[in-house]
């Protein structure tokens, strides 16, 4: 799972929680396979604000799926993520961002059997992207012939 694909996950365990720093420095890395660079916490932050208009490092383009949370110091899920974070990697073609609302949609009993037999995960998370996708076009927030 990469590394916005896991703060999602992460967050979505209480997704009306605000959520510290430090929280995500220490629930983040448990969903990663590969060791961990030396400044992970660094990357789990960029990542953060380049995803949130409420940073001042958001880059324009990136779906906005984070906000400031009540306390100060402290991030949440938007409430829309799921619709901006699909919507953006339809319209940008972007299978990443797709890979991401999909590892988010699994369930840890999912990811275990999957891990279990890796041939299993590709499959699982198409279908949770095709079922996204139809949703989106039957809402008509996507073209039929979208992605």
């Amino acid at each position: 799972m990469n590394w916005l694909g896991a703060m999602i996950h992460v967050m979505q365990r209480s997704p009306e929680s605000d959520w510290d720093l430090r929280s995500l420095y220490n629930e983040v890395p448990k969903l990663r396979a590969e060791p961990l660079p030396d400044h992970y916490d660094s990357v789990i932050r960029a990542l953060l604000y380049a995803h949130s208009t409420d940073a001042a490092a958001y880059k324009p383009g990136n779906p906005d799926l984070f906000s400031k949370g009540q306390r100060r110091g402290t991030w949440r899920l938007r409430s829309d993520w799921e619709d901006r974070l699909i919507e953006r990697a339809f319209v940008a073609k972007n299978d990443a961002y797709l890979q991401d609302w999909a590892f988010a949609q699994c369930t840890v009993e999912d990811l275990h059997q999957c891990l279990g037999d890796v041939a299993r995960l590709p499959g699982l998370l198409r279908s949770k992207i095709e079922a996204k996708r139809e949703e989106l076009i039957a809402k008509g927030r996507l073209p039929l012939g979208g992605h």
